[in-house]
């Protein structure tokens, strides 16, 4: 029964939809649920189309209208109604964001402009948009605004516009011109007819007046190729650095002056620094465009006038000159009449080719060894004259040590001399005074016998005897004993 039904009838769930048309042409949306005849019926599914809240529904009648439905929102394709049931999405405006809206009303086409922070959904078929964009300019920038009319105007930052393409062409944020300490640039500015020049110098930050304005781009000479050392080759070329801000500080530029050629035909490179300053700019910029080629072709001119008078031995002994600005005659000429002062020129050495230098250091290496050798001949020389002064100076003090020596034990052989007299006269005078005692003693004492006896000597006497000894002698007062006589 059930396999029959189910034949028989159609049962439409909830939440579907179905357009069931009968056989005389009749359309019509049935929504579940619902359960139909299957019978001279036919069925189509449609779709439900459900819009969210940030969402809308396009509906398209068959007469040709247009309907928008807001968010949340759902609707049923009829198909005796609708063309077509389309979802979008709004448009999100974010901060900054500015949407033109064109929308025709009673014949007439008005504007309306949606600024961000925003959503956008139509409200009629008869409205289209356009994105707009919003300028903006800080502190350190500016609005450079061209209107329909084809006339420019500046707007100085903090500034914003909305660039409505029925009054601007174009709005254009540029930066302001940042300008330091000692630095300048050149403004030219038209006023009715005439064209004058400005300086503007640092720190300061430079917006135009007017798009009348224009800023003086510097093209000078400068170098050849970049190099990331001082110690390569120096060579410029014409309008190699380019710049509109120029640094009034005192500067330096390096330049090597290539084939130059001395009295006797040697080719050098003399490699130069120079240091100059900025006097005034104003003449400078009346008299010259490239300061820095001027000053390439007057030092080239200086250092060949220079080295054609001189050989090359005689270039060697005078690099010292190329140090003062006294040889620098036309550079510092030059520099004058362009609002410019040349502070100094440096040396930096020179550059030979690879057969004369290699002659020139074989001359130095020689000249260098017999230095070297004097040095050490001398060394030595002085070495020995020092050995000999030291030996003759302790010759000296040790002949002063012996004389010393001697005079002290000549001293000490007085003074012993000096004091065995002294005690010989002591004695003298003792004696003397002994022999006067005695007189006083004995007036008739025969002194002469006294002293004879005192200062004579006995004679030695030997005795020969028998081990038995004979009785002791005397004689004059003399005794014998077995050993001799004794008194």
């Amino acid at each position: 029964m059930g396999c029959a039904a189910s034949c028989v009838c159609k049962t439409i769930k909830a939440g579907e939809y179905y357009a069931v048309s009968d056989r005389s042409g009749n359309v019509k949306v049935i929504e579940g649920p619902s359960r139909l005849c299957r019978c001279g019926r036919f069925f189509e599914s449609i779709n439900l189309e459900v819009a969210g809240e940030n969402e809308y529904l396009e509906l398209k009648f068959l007469d040709g209208r247009t309907e928008f439905r807001p968010g949340p929102a759902s609707a049923v394709r009829n198909p005796i109604e609708h063309v077509s049931i389309t979802r979008h999405r709004v448009k999100r405006l974010a901060k900054g964001e500015v949407l033109l809206i064109y929308r025709e009303e009673h014949g007439s086409t008005g504007k309306i402009f949606l600024e961000g922070p925003g959503v956008y959904r139509p409200t009629t078929a008869s409205e289209w948009t356009v994105p707009m964009n919003m300028k903006v300019a800080t502190d350190s920038e500016y609005l450079a605004v061209t209107h329909i009319d084809g006339h420019v105007e500046i707007q100085r930052g903090p500034a914003s516009l909305i660039v409505d393409p029925e009054k601007y062409l174009t709005v254009e944020v540029q930066s302001a011109v940042q300008i330091g300490e000692q630095e300048l640039i050149v403004v030219y500015r038209r006023t009715g007819d005439e064209v004058k020049r400005y300086l503007v110098r640092g720190p300061c930050l430079y917006i135009p007046d007017s798009a009348s304005e224009w800023t003086h781009e510097f093209s000078w000479t400068g170098a050849a190729a970049k190099s990331e050392t001082i110690s390569g080759p120096a060579r410029k070329q014409v309008d190699a650095i380019k710049f509109t801000k120029l640094r009034t500080s005192p500067g330096k530029m390096y330049y090597d002056v290539e084939n130059v050629r001395t009295k006797d035909n040697a080719l050098l490179a003399v490699r130069l620094m120079l240091f100059f300053e900025y006097t005034d700019v104003e003449m400078m910029l009346n008299n010259t465009n490239d300061p820095y080629g001027d000053f390439v072709n007057a030092v080239s001119a200086d250092i060949i006038e220079w080295c054609s008078s001189k050989k090359f031995d005689e270039f060697l002994a005078a690099t010292e000159n190329l140090n003062t600005l006294d040889m620098y005659k036309q550079l510092v000429a030059n520099a004058s009449k362009i609002g410019m002062k040349m502070q100094k020129v440096v040396f930096r050495g020179y550059e030979a080719p690879k057969a004369l230098q290699s002659m020139h250091d074989t001359a130095i290496e020689k000249r260098t060894e017999l230095a070297l050798s004097r040095e050490r001949e001398e060394d030595e020389q002085k070495l020995l004259d020092f050995k000999l002064k030291k030996e003759e100076e302790r010759s000296a003090k040790q002949h002063e040590l012996e004389m010393s020596k001697l005079s002290h034990d000549l001293s000490m052989q007085k003074k012993q001399f000096e004091s065995k007299q002294q005690e010989l006269e002591m004695q003298r005078d003792l004696e003397i005074e002994k022999i006067r005692q005695i007189k006083n003693i004995d007036r008739n004492a025969d002194v002469v016998k006294y002293l004879i006896a005192k200062e004579g000597k006995l004679p030695n006497i030997v005795q020969c005897a028998t081990m038995l000894a004979p009785p002791a002698m005397e004689i004059d007062g003399m005794q014998q004993t077995p050993g001799g006589w004794c008194g």
